[in-house]
């Protein structure tokens, strides 16, 4: 009988041990989420796309993603084209206001699409080691990006010319943010 009591216990404090970890794991993710750690520039390394692999997604130009925490927006390319997207940031939630604007040029395969598809999804992020993070959708990493140098986020100087030009040529909210970043505030 004490054998039945003392195994019974021990259950319940196993339980209730377990119970109280998770509950401790959940509050103080919430607690340490710090959302200047998404600020800067991050290239895309992984993106879940049943039956697509990454590199015929994206062979020559993988997407990437510049968080402007401050000002609430995220700019960057989804591998082809440029885009911009207002973004909202609270503890470890993330949402966006409205479908990112892109520029329209014409993008082969699929890779676009699957990349924006996949970002309507994102509700939650986790940034672990300071260069890694993911995009999860419900409790599901979608997408996981690497950290980058903004100065590479355009390539050499040869390639931020045009891009030069470009916000020059037709300045509006998308270039914007691409200024900011190859020019710094101005």
């Amino acid at each position: 009988m004490k054998q039945i009591l003392l195994t019974g216990i021990a259950a319940i404090c196993f339980f209730a041990a377990c119970h109280t970890t998770k509950q401790t794991t959940v509050s103080s993710k919430k607690a340490m989420a710090n959302p200047s750690e998404l600020n800067g520039a991050w290239q895309l390394d992984y993106i879940s796309a049943p039956g697509l692999s990454f590199e015929a997604l994206y062979p020559d130009k993988k997407p990437r993603l510049v968080f402007d925490i401050s000002s609430s927006r995220i700019s960057g390319h989804t591998g082809c084209n440029a885009l911009s997207i207002p973004v909202n940031i609270d503890g470890i939630r993330i949402s966006f206001n409205s479908r990112p604007a892109t520029t329209k040029m014409f993008c082969p395969g699929e890779g676009e699409r699957v990349f924006l598809e996949t970002l309507e999804k994102i509700n939650s992020w986790a940034v672990t080691d300071a260069s890694t993070l993911n995009l999860i959708t419900g409790d599901i990493a979608m997408m996981r990006f690497t950290k980058v140098n903004n100065a590479s986020l355009f390539g050499s100087q040869s390639q931020i010319l045009p891009i030069r030009w470009f916000c020059q040529t037709i300045p509006d909210i998308c270039c914007l943010n691409i200024k900011n970043t190859i020019y710094g505030n101005n």
